[in-house]
């Protein structure tokens, strides 16, 4: 599929600018709906300039009914699309509104070619692919409908297996730690202890034992995570350790007040409700994030 670029070719605010980051800073892909029955960037660029005062059209591409893919900013610009989360998110709108209905067969191939293309460009995976509605603080239903289906279609084959690496696997190695299992070094190695670990993941949880990371393995990580917070007696295991080599406390499998601590600071420095308790939101920025050291 041609992706069209107009990143030069749109209205812009004529003094404000967004500004820049590097591309490898983003961590999910944001799906949207225009929540228009019609629609163009053209037209979507000069609402968000001319009423909102936006320096320049919030997403980074636009996907148009006939399927036709348009890019409006470059991945490096931090527009506003996604609230909390704009640093660190790309945004991809869909024209139309999907409230009742889901989008049509040739936009939802192209969202389709689009993410994959993305995520293979920014090495996520489809779990770090959102929905509007589904970011932090956001109060929308945007884009309409379930973006599961989405990320179920982009899992439909094995996506890490032994041998790989890179960030896709640090958010494996990230997941597995979240879900109690020890899997060695954060380092985005796909090896011989990440597959073993994995291995008796999907034993534990009775999956198919194969040491592949797909679309049901996923699944099962996501639903085995705890929400951890200060309790007595305190919570304790190796998900508190990967939440505190994160939030830079002590890595002593406690769940105490210094982790508390450092938790409230993590979340601060998120931009995200600092109440010290590791819940989904936190979860995500934690699973989304780098290596650890």
């Amino acid at each position: 599929m041609k992706i069209i670029d107009l990143t030069g070719n749109l209205p812009r605010h004529q003094t404000k600018r967004y500004r820049k980051r590097l591309v490898r800073t983003i961590t999910d892909i944001t799906i949207h709906h225009s929540g228009t029955e019609r629609g163009s960037a053209h037209s979507f660029a000069s609402y968000h300039v001319n009423k909102n005062g936006w320096p320049g059209i919030g997403y980074h591409f636009v996907i148009e009914q006939d399927g036709a893919i348009i890019k409006t900013n470059t991945l490096s610009t931090v527009s506003y699309h996604a609230g909390q989360v704009n640093a660190v998110s790309a945004g991809i709108c869909l024209t139309g509104n999907f409230s009742s209905h889901g989008p049509g067969t040739e936009q939802w191939d192209a969202l389709v070619f689009l993410t994959k293309k993305l995520l293979h460009e920014l090495g996520l995976s489809p779990d770090q692919v959102q929905g509007h509605c589904e970011q932090p603080g956001a109060s929308t239903v945007c884009p309409g409908f379930s973006t599961e289906s989405l990320r179920r279609c982009l899992m439909g084959s094995p996506v890490l297996k032994r041998g790989d690496r890179g960030a896709g696997v640090v958010r494996l190695q990230k997941k597995l730690m979240a879900s109690g299992v020890n899997s060695g070094p954060v380092d985005g190695l796909f090896g011989v202890l990440t597959e073993t670990a994995l291995r008796h993941f999907q034993k534990v949880r009775r999956l198919r034992v194969d040491g592949i990371y797909g679309a049901e393995t996923n699944e099962a990580l996501s639903a085995s995570r705890r929400v951890l917070q200060r309790l007595s007696p305190m919570m304790k295991g190796i998900d508190v350790i990967l939440v505190q080599m994160t939030a830079g406390a002590v890595p002593d499998s406690l769940f105490g007040p210094a982790t508390q601590a450092s938790v409230r600071a993590y979340q601060k420095t998120k931009k995200i409700a600092s109440d010290g308790i590791v819940g989904p939101v936190t979860w995500r920025m934690i699973l989304n994030g780098k290596a650890l050291p």
